[in-house]
């Protein structure tokens, strides 16, 4: 349902101390990032077009949000992780995976833009 609607749900199951495991749930759209803080002052390097973006706040954001929110439009398409479109390489840095809830470690990879929020300075081949 939408992320209020469940939101609102959760935390009714939480104070009823419902088991988690018997709790489950579907968000139609990006779900609410929850990752660990990132810091603020950080650097997103852009290396192919020689551009720098700042994360000017610790509430977690993904790099497609802080890239759009700088006037630039990498390719993108459902923004939840799933059509592969954002797609791009990591040259190095740490980003949480929003839909894994895992870190990756400092090497290169490939990564989706959209559910890859910055730890720390972070460079792409963007």
């Amino acid at each position: 349902g939408p992320t209020g609607m469940i939101q609102s749900a959760l935390q009714l199951l939480q104070e009823t101390s419902a088991p988690k495991k018997r709790i489950f749930l579907e968000y139609f759209g990006s779900a609410p990032i929850q990752a660990p803080k990132t810091r603020s002052g950080s650097q997103v390097y852009l290396a192919s077009s020689k551009q720098t973006l700042q994360v000017r706040s610790e509430k977690p954001q993904s790099l497609l949000s802080l890239a759009e929110q700088n006037g630039l439009q990498p390719k993108s398409g459902c923004g939840m992780g799933l059509c592969g479109q954002c797609v791009c390489t990591k040259k190095s840095g740490v980003v949480y995976n929003t839909k894994t809830g895992r870190q990756s470690d400092d090497r290169s990879e490939d990564i989706k833009l959209c559910i890859s929020v910055p730890l720390g300075d972070v460079t792409l081949d963007l």
